[in-house]
């Protein structure tokens, strides 16, 4: 039987004092909060132009046609869905431009100068170069020669500066939640 505990999660000091970004508002958004329509803004502040794409790229491109305009950096639809579908609060859910972008962002959130991960190699080899960027290290625990990953073997190998646990899981292999479990307790 498997216990879980919850635990204090600290993330870089450095987060306490920085200041949010706020990007732009998109021309929905602010179309939605003033009431005038879309195609009568013209939006200077964003660095984005006014005029749209030549009707040859439009054609190579497809029918989208606002390729010069940055869309909703809050992807207020999508995050709108998935709070509706997930019953999640907006301010849980977490998007990025994909895998590489999410992982930057937690390693740059959860890891200071002198803290580690654990992985479990063969992984994605992102996570070497992400951690030496942070100035954090990576700890290895092999896996066995089935690549099974030993629980016991991964939690000898936590220490203080641990901060991330990164199991990737081979497709041969089904039980990876189970073992993620056991490495709570």
């Amino acid at each position: 039987m498997y216990t879980t505990s919850q635990l204090d999660v600290s993330v870089r000091p450095e987060l306490e004092s920085m200041t949010a970004y706020l990007p732009g508002e998109s021309l929905d958004a602010f179309s939605g909060r003033t009431g005038i329509l879309v195609d009568r803004i013209i939006k200077l502040n964003s660095n984005e132009s006014p005029y749209g794409p030549l009707p040859a790229v439009i054609e190579a491109l497809g029918n989208y046609k606002n390729y010069n305009i940055y869309p909703d950096s809050n992807a207020t639809t999508l995050r709108t869905a998935l709070t509706q579908y997930t019953g999640l609060e907006a301010s849980h859910i977490v998007l990025s431009h994909g895998s590489n972008e999410l992982i930057n962002l937690l390693w740059h959130i959860f890891l200071s100068v002198g803290d580690s991960i654990l992985c479990c190699p063969p992984t994605f080899s992102l996570y070497t170069s992400i951690t030496s960027f942070c100035g954090a290290s990576v700890i290895e625990v092999p896996r066995s020669s089935d690549f099974e990953i030993d629980v016991e073997d991964v939690l000898a190998a936590l220490t203080p500066s641990t901060k991330l646990i990164v199991i990737v899981g081979l497709p041969e292999h089904t039980d990876l939640l189970a073992e993620a479990l056991a490495m709570v307790r």
